[in-house]
């Protein structure tokens, strides 16, 4: 009677794959309904990407990043993280989601205030 072994590597391979499959299915409600199907937010501003633009700690102090339909204010962490220079700076004034998917959003959704909601 032959044994059956699965190697490490077809593991591997089937979480990553179900981290994908739940990465690419965590939020699919486009920006523009998501205020609508959570009202909990609706207090809050909407923001235009153009608008989030101007967000980016260069032309405005303050420093914002979109990630799933909300805007948080990330200033309490410019200096480390998001200044000109830093090594998230990339991050800010936009939205930011693809990014943030695989690592660091769920560091912005529990560290920061939200400020706003992105229209589109």
């Amino acid at each position: 009677m032959k044994k059956a072994y699965i190697s490490t590597g077809v593991i591997i391979l089937v979480f990553l794959s179900i981290g994908i499959v739940y990465i690419l299915k965590r939020n699919n409600t486009p920006c523009a309904q998501f205020g609508k199907l959570h009202p909990e937010y609706g207090e809050l501003h909407l923001f235009t990407s153009q608008e989030l633009s101007s967000y980016d700690g260069i032309k405005d102090d303050k420093t914002y990043i979109g990630f799933h339909c909300i805007v948080y204010d990330v200033t309490a962490g410019k200096d480390q993280f998001y200044a000109e220079g830093k090594g998230y700076h990339y991050l800010v004034g936009r939205d930011a989601t693809k990014q943030l998917e695989i690592f660091g959003g769920d560091i912005i959704e529990s560290k920061y205030p939200k400020v706003g909601l992105l229209a589109e």
